[in-house]
């Protein structure tokens, strides 16, 4: 009895690799997600900040040229102010912008995924083809020689003309 043989797993390809790191470093989707990302792990220090405080100057003049102090209603005023938001609504923004932010390193660890897929299939395929025209060149060999037989055999009287012709349709499949 013959036991079947395990098989190894194939061991990393150097070639496919290289092209799933290219693939990745060129892949304009996957820069453009990373960027965002980089942006948007900025985000939550800039959500959790207060608004900016606001100055302001304030002259009204009561004359005609630009005099201050003659008239009754001429004045002169310096203004700030600062929102400061309800509590807790500065925490809620900061951690909004933390989803938002591992929202986007999902969708860029997906992209990454779908990009190495495609690249890990696309090289399969690859090698699957070479395989298969390697078999076929292969089996158009013997087909040639198989014919080159049938033909010796036909000319000393020992095959059908039905075998050389068999042998000539399968060399034309191929």
């Amino acid at each position: 009895p013959v036991s079947a043989q395990e098989m190894a797993p194939p061991g990393p390809e150097p070639a496919l690799e290289a092209l799933v790191a290219e693939a990745l470093a060129q892949n304009p989707d996957v820069r453009a997600l990373g960027e965002a990302l980089d942006s948007a792990r900025a985000r939550p220090e800039q959500a959790k900040a207060l608004p900016d405080p606001m100055v302001s100057v304030l002259y009204v003049n009561d004359g005609w040229s630009p005099s201050l102090g003659e008239m009754p209603m001429t004045t002169l005023g310096l203004m700030g102010s600062q929102a400061l938001p309800w509590p807790g609504k500065r925490d809620l923004r900061e951690r909004i912008a933390v989803r938002d932010a591992d929202v986007l390193a999902e969708r860029l660890e997906r992209e990454r995924l779908t990009v190495a897929a495609g690249v890990r299939r696309a090289f399969w395929g690859l090698v699957l083809a070479r395989d298969t025209l390697a078999l076929l060149r292969e089996q158009e060999a013997v087909a040639t020689e198989a014919e080159g037989v049938a033909r010796a055999r036909y000319a000393v009287g020992q095959g059908a003309q039905q075998d050389v012709l068999r042998a000539q349709v399968e060399i034309t499949r191929f």
